[in-house]
């Protein structure tokens, strides 16, 4: 299987998303089974996808990856993409997408084969090597009905040649069911076609990049069938980032050097105020997969506002020496370098290309540990377009 997957299979490989009959239905879906026709939406600039790739090597972001697979059957055969994420599991070898990315109920094609998950994928590296999958799955409702509801899959993977599942080597995420739907998800995936619906319009998405969209639960819709309320957030992400994870809060093994005992809080509920408080337990059981720890923080809780169960956004006050923080935007991947566009000083519209070293990411920002300067301006929003630029001027063309 990996010798199938030469770079240019990869690279010719089509984006697989739900895909729509001429009168609107999901194709293989029954008469009733309609969707709503796509419309030029504005995304919040703090909501719109933005370029994680830079952190693929680094534990979380490595557990998010690209899957490659074909269809041989039904009426729309070939090779296709789609994103996946390792998630926890007794096996060590689970990665969790989409049903329409192990099974083709659209067209009639089944089961794919040459089903591979390239986790850390960036510009056609893998750092951790493919992983083919040695049995995929999916919901009988999907399988048998193309019932949105349940468009869920995944994939048990081969071990590498030392033994090891894919967990052992890249971690995993934590997976849960039956959550709470009012909460802040971050969506992960391998956006692959332009979105000129998107206002502005996304001409960055080439599916060889790690993309994430940061939002809370904006709504729903109620499509026929049974099984659980599909969820919505904003994100502008397009077809090949179908499967990527969408992940909920978690102090990662990371933050456990400035999250301390005594440490500040903030407590976020919207739409109440803020709630501030210290960490009062930090568990020193860690997740050994999702390499993940709890934490409790108490706050005064005027009038019971606080109540058991509700979900909470919380953000802790640390201290820390001066580091440049960059939004994830003003980053862009030039081969294996990371860089930024710098505003030349004195010169008015004119940038400098500055390769440099990242640090941690947080949410929609990133930590530039080398290559900045503090106060020094950079390009934040467009920094893509300056990159094409300066790849244009590079080539001479």
């Amino acid at each position: 299987m990996r010798e199938y997957w030469t770079a240019q299979r990869m690279q010719n490989a089509e984006p697989a998303d739900l895909r729509l009959t001429a009168d609107g239905r999901i194709a293989g879906a029954s008469p009733g089974l309609a969707a709503r026709s796509a419309a030029p939406v504005r995304i919040p600039a703090s909501r719109a996808a933005v370029d994680a790739s830079a952190a693929n090597t680094s534990f979380p972001d490595r557990v998010h990856g690209k899957v490659f697979f074909t269809i041989n059957g039904g009426s729309d055969p070939g090779d296709f993409v789609c994103s996946a994420t390792v998630v926890s599991s007794n096996s060590h070898a689970v990665a969790w997408t989409a049903g329409h990315c192990v099974y083709d109920a659209d067209f009639g094609g089944g089961f794919a084969t040459n089903w591979t998950f390239v986790p850390g994928f960036r510009n056609g590296e893998q750092p951790f090597g493919s992983w083919p999958a040695s049995e995929l799955f999916t919901t009988r409702g999907w399988q048998e009905n193309v019932n949105i509801r349940l468009d869920l899959g995944a994939a048990e993977l081969d071990r590498d040649g030392e033994g090891r599942g894919i967990e052992d080597v890249v971690g995993a995420r934590g997976i849960a069911f039956n959550e709470s739907r009012s909460q802040a998800f971050t969506a992960y995936g391998y956006p692959a076609l332009p979105n000129p619906l998107s206002l502005p319009p996304r001409f960055d998405f080439d599916g060889q990049r790690l993309y994430s969209c940061a939002s809370p639960l904006t709504g729903g819709d109620s499509p026929p069938g049974g099984g659980p309320e599909p969820l919505q957030i904003d994100c502008d992400m397009t077809g090949g980032s179908s499967g990527g994870g969408w992940v909920i809060g978690d102090l990662y093994e990371k933050d456990f050097p400035t999250v301390r005992l005594g440490s500040e809080a903030i407590v976020s509920v919207p739409p109440m105020p803020q709630f501030r408080g210290r960490v009062a337990y930090i568990d020193p059981r860690v997740d050994v997969a999702a390499r993940t720890a709890k934490v409790r923080v108490e706050v005064t809780n005027p009038a019971g506002a606080l109540r058991l169960g509700m979900f909470a956004n919380v953000s802790f006050i640390v201290p820390s020496t001066a580091v440049a923080v960059v939004p994830r935007t003003a980053v862009q991947a030039v081969g294996d370098r990371s860089v930024i566009y710098v505003a030349a000083e004195g010169d008015e519209g004119r940038f400098i290309e500055r390769t440099i070293k990242l640090g941690v990411a947080m949410d929609d920002t990133i930590q530039v540990l080398e290559g900045l300067k503090l106060g020094e301006r950079i390009v934040t929003e467009g920094s893509f377009f300056v990159r094409a630029e300066a790849a244009r001027s590079r080539s001479g063309s």
